[in-house]
């Protein structure tokens, strides 16, 4: 508000209640997956503790990517039937925001360890420091005339460091099996979300959008993503479980 004003600081307010609504959905996933990491913990089963907090971040990072595809790719659109009139920017900081949302998104897991561990002095001044070090850029990139954007993809940058940062602090407290999780968890999450945005990005460049469009897209692009997912995004272990898990309900009803 300082640099740019109310117009554009009205624009950051919208994207950051559409990430307040989306993040509720991490939340309440880690709700449910919680309990079972300090449980492994306190009961000394630690490869069952990894093994439950590596699939939860795929998961996580999974299901997120699924709710908010759509939304990535027809921003433009949802902000307009929304709003009627989109301030300048909006679309740019919305999808900034659900990006950095993807990233923290499949790392929320890996902070059950520190919690259920109790070794929360490094893990907690780390992010301190991460957050002031975004406020403290922020004002020194605006203050040197970079554009009104560049807090968002700063903060998009943060959120990458801010994983490594994460993970080096839990190998050094908790002997955390930091290459692991980085070479089968975060690794693979790239070329898997790519791959799932293909077709309906597609769709979007090569027609025109309407809501009757946008209303098909989303529904191909839930099931393309569900696909690739499945084949390319999943070990058989976490197949199994899922599977377990839709039949159970099933077999409920």
């Amino acid at each position: 508000n300082i640099f740019f004003g109310p117009v554009f600081n009205a624009a950051r307010a919208i994207a950051v209640q559409v990430q307040a609504a989306v993040n509720n959905f991490v939340t309440n996933f880690m709700t449910a997956v919680r309990p079972q990491i300090i449980k492994s913990y306190s009961a000394g089963e630690f490869q069952h503790m990894y093994r439950l907090v590596f699939s939860s971040s795929k998961l996580s990072f999974y299901l997120l990517f699924v709710l908010t595809t759509p939304v990535l790719i027809y921003t433009d659109f949802i902000l307009q039937l929304w709003l009627k009139i989109v301030p300048e920017y909006c679309v740019l900081f919305t999808r900034l925001v659900l990006v950095e949302l993807l990233i923290s998104s499949a790392y929320v897991p890996i902070a059950q360890i520190n919690q259920a561990s109790g070794k929360i002095r490094n893990y907690q001044m780390a992010i301190s420091i991460i957050f002031l070090t975004s406020f403290i850029l922020t004002y020194v990139l605006y203050k040197i005339g970079m554009p009104v954007y560049s807090t968002f993809i700063l903060s998009v940058a943060l959120a990458i460091v801010g994983l490594f940062v994460r993970v080096i602090i839990l190998k050094h407290d908790n002997a955390f099996p930091a290459s692991t999780y980085l070479l089968k968890v975060m690794l693979p999450l790239i070329p898997v979300a790519g791959l799932s945005l293909v077709i309906p990005v597609l769709i979007y460049k090569y027609t025109e959008t309407t809501f009757l469009i946008f209303l098909l897209n989303s529904f191909i692009g839930f099931i393309s993503s569900i696909m690739v997912i499945w084949i390319f995004g999943l070990d058989k272990v976490e197949k199994s479980f899922i599977t377990e898990k839709i039949n159970s309900r099933i077999h409920k009803k």
